[in-house]
């Protein structure tokens, strides 16, 4: 039976694992289906590298043919980018269309949501956004742990518990950071003849990563601008609009999340009192847990604010 929409639209940041879903997704499909099941798998410079040659050389047909009717899933990773590329965009908008319509299967990958994404044709943006989009988040704390022990564990060491709770709690976002460390603590214990212990472990994380860079509520405040398109002024004002409230009172929960400014510091960034944080952190708190949609994007706003901590 066909699919009401066979699209699947799947955004995470670098380093979460969605290529290896999606190349495990194709294997099954290739398993699952008859040896007869036409899959296309590519990134969207690859996509626009084959458009381009087949414009040049007057062979739009038989690309057309390749992706359109001899395809039944087409994996295209990295949506993102296809931004300016207005005939490429164009092409794959179409594709697109062709493959849903006639009910087959489209997933694509990208670090960005469709709406993020600079510079893409409003057809191409709907179509991408009309389908099931789903997102992997970053590892949380206990999960960062059980990578850190597996990590190990492959390369036949055990590491204590104190270098793993060391390791979790410093390297977030990107899972390759982790494997980076194990392999670096092992081969450091190995050439260097030392123990991997917790003054290793510190070592290999300073060179991962480089010095933590000491937050401030502004630094967060305008990361939040960014995201959501507001400006500082903005958020210092008295408007109660939904576009201007929900920014500030995501700032000021990630400012409490990740600095040690107190509820009245906060609040002077903002134009507000410490009653007013505090009731906007407990609101954003309760949000988070109800709505996928603002969970992602408060996840997402998190892991810019990791990246911002470290300076490389």
């Amino acid at each position: 039976e066909r699919a009401q929409e066979p699209l699947l639209y799947l955004q995470a940041a670098s380093g979460l694992g969605k290529s290896h879903l999606v190349q495990a997704v194709g294997q099954w499909l290739l398993q699952a289906r008859s040896r007869r099941y036409r899959l296309r798998y590519l990134t969207a410079n690859e996509f626009t590298t084959q458009v381009v040659q087949a414009v040049r050389g007057g062979e739009m047909d038989g690309l057309q043919e390749q992706f359109r009717r001899g395809c039944d899933c087409l994996l295209l990773e990295e949506a993102h980018a296809l931004a300016g590329r207005e005939r490429t965009q164009a092409e794959f908008a179409q594709t697109i269309d062709d493959l849903v319509n006639r009910g087959k299967l489209v997933i694509v990958t990208s670090n960005l949501l469709p709406r993020e994404i600079p510079k893409m044709d409003a057809s191409l943006r709907s179509r991408l956004s009309s389908g099931l989009i789903t997102c992997i988040n970053p590892p949380d704390l206990p999960t960062r742990r059980r990578i850190a022990e597996r990590k190990a564990r492959r390369q036949g060491v055990r590491l204590s518990q104190e270098v793993v709770e060391y390791l979790a709690q410093n390297l977030r976002g990107d899972i390759r950071r982790i494997e980076s460390a194990v392999t670096g603590l092992v081969a450091k214990s190995c050439f260097l003849k030392r123990p991997m212990d917790l003054e290793l472990a510190r070592e290999v994380v300073h060179e991962l990563v480089g010095e933590q860079e000491p937050l401030s509520t502004e630094v967060i405040r305008d990361l939040v601008c960014r995201h959501f398109r507001v400006t500082k002024e903005e958020l210092a004002s008295r408007s109660r609009k939904q576009s201007v409230t929900l920014p500030r009172q995501v700032a000021m929960y990630l400012s409490r999340k990740f600095t040690d400014a107190s509820l009245e510091a906060i609040g002077r960034l903002f134009n507000r009192d410490h009653a007013t944080v505090c009731h906007s952190i407990k609101k954003i708190e309760r949000r988070v847990k109800e709505s996928p949609t603002l969970r992602s994007q408060v996840e997402f706003l998190m892991e810019q604010v990791e990246k911002e901590r470290w300076r490389s």
